[in-house]
């Protein structure tokens, strides 16, 4: 019998071979090398497999990635594997090298108050310089907080809105919105940056809302005001430290707030998670005695932001009106995956690796407690209602930064293009395509914020993809792990032990025989208790009766 091995195969046994030769080579000649030789056999094998799948690597051209965004329209399994072709993606995590060609030439950092931001068709439509924050420190990340939340143009800074009594969380909203509560069709919500500068998306997207109303009015948006976008303004323990928040104000740790962190200020009975905060929002905007036009909410972030919607998106607790959400996820350091599987394994954190928030496996007691108990009764119930949701993915073709570096992040691939498609990779194995999801890739673009956020696709997703109607709600409002509701009812229970034949007999004698013994007992009694006909006796009685009323 003659056995073929596939050219896959083949490569992977020449590379395995090459590996143990010079390992054992340099082992006996060189000390230095002896942790090599101590390396676990099973990651050498993971590090041949990651070899025999690499694709053969292609300059990122501009007729490629037109093609690439093309194909994603109507292949987006076929794109990304495309995606993940072009030089310096599969597998690199050192980030950088890529730089965006003649589209955009920085970010809304670079240049804050020129119109070289815009797309070169968008230019006719005014930019509005980022707001005038005070950080407390000169980390370019701002982890030592802000000093406070700066006034935004177009904006209100709402600091009354209570999520429970006793607890508010800042927002900026478009300023005038009460004036036109009754007309307005959507609400976007966008997610803030790791520095958590809600000001600075809120101000992108409404930047993106003008482009969109004055040059795509063919998406079928035409009136500014039918859009109010809403930019949550996270706190941290360093926003507290150094002024920016007050007493009330919901205050999470660090950047927990994009995985749904719990609130550690103020004291509350019950501690509140971020997820619970945007569910707060979406009860408020769908409530049809506050808005009555509105049709949809979408969610949008960018980098961490993007992290936050992904994250949220996964785990929401469902409600009648999620068919009318839409999610806008632009390219997230790191993914919440939706198996135990990933292509770029190690030995490293293979315990922890799955664990919330990059996965659902693992210690499923780390997942944010908003959720926890849908992971544990069904993950994969949870998995398959993501997958019905509007989830519209937006990954820049030439950002290769290395974003989240953290082990867990680099089993997922080794920056922020190769992870975002081998996230979509995964669906060939895990049940094809969501019908509900969509995946846009942008020509030319690095990590650049706004470069993702007013691309033309993505200015549908944000504000015109679903504006027109309102879809019916949803009846089945269960979640795998509301109580009793995990497993639905046993159609035909089993007999218990105490329902066998002999015990339903002893039973049945038993009713049986106390019915009769009643009925017979009613029918006696007459026959041993006589009337007090006699005429002395109620003579005697009426007598004693009229004493007692005197």
């Amino acid at each position: 019998m003659r056995v073929f091995a596939s050219g896959s195969a083949l490569a992977a046994a020449a590379v395995l071979s090459a590996a143990s030769c010079l390992a054992r080579d340099m082992g006996s000649s060189n000390p230095a090398t002896h942790q090599m030789r101590r390396r676990p056999r099973s990651e050498l094998l993971d590090l041949v497999a990651r070899q025999a799948q690499a694709p053969a690597q292609v300059p990122a051209t501009d007729e490629l990635q037109q093609q690439i965004m093309q194909q994603a329209q109507t292949d987006p399994i076929g794109a990304a594997r495309q995606a993940d072709s072009l030089q310096g993606v599969w597998g690199n995590t050192q980030g950088g090298g890529n730089l965006p060609f003649t589209l955009i030439s920085g970010d809304s950092e670079s240049d804050p108050f020129g119109p070289n931001n815009q797309y070169s068709w968008n230019r006719n439509v005014d930019w509005v310089p980022n707001a005038n924050a005070n950080p407390a420190g000169d980390d370019a990340q701002n982890t030592q907080g802000w000093t406070g939340l700066p006034d935004v143009v177009g904006f209100q800074l709402n600091r009354t809105w209570e999520v429970v009594p006793g607890a508010t969380q800042p927002f900026y909203i478009s300023a005038g919105w009460q004036d036109r509560a009754s007309t307005i069709k959507r609400a976007v919500i966008t997610m803030p940056g790791k520095p958590r500068d809600s000001w600075k998306y809120s101000q992108l997207v409404r930047i993106a809302l003008n482009v969109t109303v004055t040059n795509f009015q063919q998406y079928g948006l035409t009136n500014f005001d039918d859009v109010i976008v809403i930019g949550p303004a996270w706190l941290n323990q360093f926003d507290q430290e150094y002024g920016a928040s007050r007493p009330t104000d919901l205050i999470f740790h660090g950047s927990q707030w994009q995985s749904g962190g719990y609130s550690r200020s103020p004291n509350l009975t019950r501690s509140i998670t971020t997820y619970d905060v945007l569910d707060a929002f979406t009860d408020w905007l769908f409530d049809q005695k506050q808005f009555p036009a509105l049709t949809s909410v979408a969610f949008a972030g960018h980098s961490m932001g993007g992290q936050a919607v992904q994250r949220y998106a996964l785990l929401k607790k469902t409600k009648a009106y999620d068919r009318n959400i839409h999610y806008w996820i632009g390219n997230p350091g790191s993914w919440a995956w939706l198996s135990d599987s990933r292509t770029f394994p190690t030995s490293n954190c293979s315990a922890t690796f799955d664990e919330w928030q990059y996965g659902l496996g693992g210690n499923q007691t780390k997942v944010t407690k908003y959720a926890r108990k849908d992971v544990i009764a069904n993950r994969q119930d949870v998995v398959d209602r993501f997958k019905t949701r509007n989830v519209h993915y937006g990954l820049g073709l030439l950002d290769n930064g290395a974003g989240d570096t953290h082990c867990e992040a680099i089993t997922q691939g080794g920056n922020h293009l190769n992870r975002g498609n081998q996230f979509v990779l995964a669906y060939e194995n895990n049940g094809g395509f969501p019908s509900t999801h969509t995946v846009d890739y942008v020509p030319n673009a690095t990590h650049q914020d706004y470069s993702m956020i007013s691309w033309n696709f993505t200015l549908q997703r944000l504000f015109t993809d679903g504006i027109q109607t309102r879809q019916p709600a949803l009846t089945d409002l269960r979640n795998p792990g509301d109580k009793n509701k995990t497993t639905g009812a046993v159609p035909n229970p089993p007999p218990r032990a105490f329902a066998t034949p002999i015990h339903k007999i002893v039973a049945y004698a038993l009713l049986g025989g106390s019915v009769a013994g009643t009925a017979l007992a009613f029918f006696i009694l007459p026959f041993l208790f006589s009337n007090n006909t006699s005429t002395w006796e109620q003579e005697q009685w009426e007598a004693e009766s009229k004493r007692k009323l005197l």
